[in-house]
């Protein structure tokens, strides 16, 4: 008998939870050359929006600024650099960026990441022999 009643108390439980099924949002988007997929839990549609576009808005600053090759901040520096001149003209986020010396204390990540990569994992064994151990 105790069963039956723990059994009912469960399955209605459960049947409650499955009532109270939170919101989703989801949202993808192509940023920093890959699929960005948002998902929000919990919240309504338009917070969830505002929240989605305020988010890919400085994703999309961000890209601009300091694109790689496309005309930015980062591309005006480096054809500075390769010319050996002066560049007076960064951004002080770019700037920030350029001081910040932290990278080093997240060198050994970086190596155990490399070497799983690399060696655990075997992704891309010709660039292993390019790049040697």
């Amino acid at each position: 008998m105790r069963f039956i009643k723990f059994f009912f108390i469960v399955l209605g439980f459960s049947f409650l939870q499955s009532c109270s099924n939170p919101s989703l949002y989801q949202s993808k988007h192509y940023v920093f050359g890959t699929i960005v997929d948002i998902s929000i839990y919990g919240e309504d549609e338009k917070k969830a929006e505002k929240v989605t576009k305020a988010v890919l808005e400085e994703f999309t600053r961000l890209h601009n600024s300091l694109h790689a090759w496309e005309k930015s901040d980062l591309t005006n520096l480096n054809e500075s650099i390769s010319k050996n001149k002066s560049y007076k003209n960064a951004s002080l986020e770019l700037i920030e960026i350029i001081k910040n010396d932290d990278y080093e204390s997240r060198l050994p990540a970086l190596k155990e990441a490399r070497d799983m990569i690399l060696n655990k994992y075997n992704f891309w064994p010709t660039i292993k022999k390019v790049i040697g151990d």
